[in-house]
């Protein structure tokens, strides 16, 4: 027997986890370019974010701004003013700031950028790296057991034909330890690299194919910079790498996006590694028919990650790229996943990573300045508990994806159901009989019966 299900929407607020309230904060100035791409949180709840501001035409500064717990803007800082200057990554170690990325010299060449600052905003250290006549990016970088910082990236060919991945280690002092530089014939490039195992590397990249399609490799290094395994599966699609990270389970996590067999456009892409090089999962987070990406990732609680990046909104009938955060288990199974818009242009999410409360912080650019900087903290209140579960039978509506003012249909009877929209609002409906969405979006659904069991859960996208 098939059964309707219609909505009377009671909105009903949300359980806080922790003192945090979700916010959406966004800043910038409408005469410079400026893009956000990474942020971290301090114990202490303050919030350190990092981008680049265009001075003036051709001179690309560092911003470094301070943000309280609330995300509202206190104080920023910006480095390389007598020369373009963009970071890429950062991290809190040992009461200060790391930031890797890229800095133009006085001879026009790109070197990767070292920099330790204070919380106060003074600049500590700092190395500037490269080799003459030849540009040499940093990308990414993390801090093994004895605080030595691992450094990845890439270096322009020695035939000036395409470029080089490169991975560096460096004393907590920048001083160079030993240098790996890949001998691939085609470009590679390296996006990301993670500690494993408290002195070993794990290192992932983009390598590309007889001048074809790119897609991602994977390598482990010893502590002394020995390639112990790798591993490259051409599958003929072009994609690649964008973040990495070691699990709590000591599994190793790749994220980025990548074209299919039955598309053109690009879709979000899961991958997990064992430590000894096995590909465990390697699956597409599929989402709208155009191009959408994930450019990070964090583990929020164990196997249940958050990828932040970019996709076309169904909410507003795909007009807009909006910045995405999706939460998927540890197959990469999608659970739900939300929408970020700050205005009139188009949003992209940088950064993902880890709150010092129960959720996820995203940092990245909006269109809404020419191109400016925001900051998201958010929880998925509801959906964090729901990807805790895995025991939750999935229950079956059709048609899935349902267009706007169409009946949704399943074949089981249930005393309520629970809403869930993508803005993270939390509707229930009492003994439904039909269920009609009139606004295009992601909607979870969770369905309780006569003793208020929860028994079972779906997710249907309306357009």
């Amino acid at each position: 027997m098939k059964y309707s299900i219609a909505i009377i929407l009671a909105l009903l607020s949300s359980s806080l986890f922790g003192q945090m309230q979700p916010f959406q904060k966004k800043w910038g100035n409408a005469d410079l370019s400026e893009s956000g791409n990474d942020v971290v949180q301090l114990p202490s709840g303050t919030i350190f974010f990092c981008g680049f501001e265009t001075i003036s035409p051709g001179h690309i500064a560092m911003h470094v701004s301070r943000h309280g717990a609330d995300g509202v803007h206190e104080q920023t800082w910006n480095f390389g003013l007598s020369g373009s200057t963009v970071p890429l990554r950062m991290k809190y170690i040992d009461e200060n700031l790391l930031i890797v990325g890229l800095v133009q010299v006085p001879s026009g060449d790109i070197n990767g950028f070292l920099m330790r600052m204070d919380t106060l905003g003074n600049q500590l250290n700092w190395l500037s790296y490269g080799l003459n006549n030849r540009n040499e990016e940093f990308k990414g970088f993390d801090v093994d057991d004895d605080g030595n910082i691992v450094v990845c990236g890439h270096v322009s060919a020695a035939n000036n034909v395409g470029n080089d991945a490169v991975l560096l280690k460096f004393t907590p002092q920048f001083n160079l330890i030993w240098e790996y530089t890949d001998t691939y014939p085609e470009n590679d490039v390296a996006h990301e690299v993670a500690v494993i195992d408290g002195n070993e590397y794990v290192l992932a990249g983009d390598r590309q194919v007889e001048n074809g399609p790119y897609n991602i490799y994977v390598a482990r290094f010893s502590t002394n910079g020995v390639k112990d395994w790798e591993y490259f599966d051409f599958n003929g699609y072009n994609g690649g790498s964008t973040d990495l990270l070691v699990t709590s389970s000591n599994d190793i996590v790749v994220v980025g996006e990548s074209a299919g067999p039955t598309w053109d456009a690009f879709e979000p892409t899961f991958a997990r590694f064992s430590g000894s090089g096995e590909p465990i999962v390697q699956v597409y987070v599929q989402s709208s028919p155009f191009s959408d990406a994930a450019f990070a990732v964090c583990e929020v609680s164990e196997g249940l990650f958050v990828l932040g990046g970019y996709g076309r909104n169904p909410e507003n009938d795909f007009a807009n790229v909006d910045a995405m955060a999706v939460l998927v288990n540890e197959d990469g199974e999608e659970i739900n996943r939300r929408y970020y818009h700050f205005g009139i242009g188009n949003d992209i999410a940088f950064a993902a990573r880890n709150s010092i409360e129960t959720g996820f912080l995203l940092a990245g650019g909006t269109g809404d300045f020419d191109q400016g900087f925001f900051l998201v903290y958010d929880y998925f209140d509801e959906l964090l508990s729901l990807g805790a579960d895995r025991e939750i039978p999935l229950v079956t509506v059709y048609p899935n994806p349902v267009t706007r003012g169409a009946l949704l249909l399943s074949d089981t009877y249930f005393q309520s159901t629970q809403i869930t929209d993508s803005q993270g609002r939390v509707y229930w409906v009492n003994d439904p009989k039909e269920l009609i969405f009139n606004h295009a979006g992601w909607y979870h659904l969770r369905f309780f019966n006569e003793r208020n069991e929860l028994v079972g859960e779906t997710r249907v996208i309306v357009r």
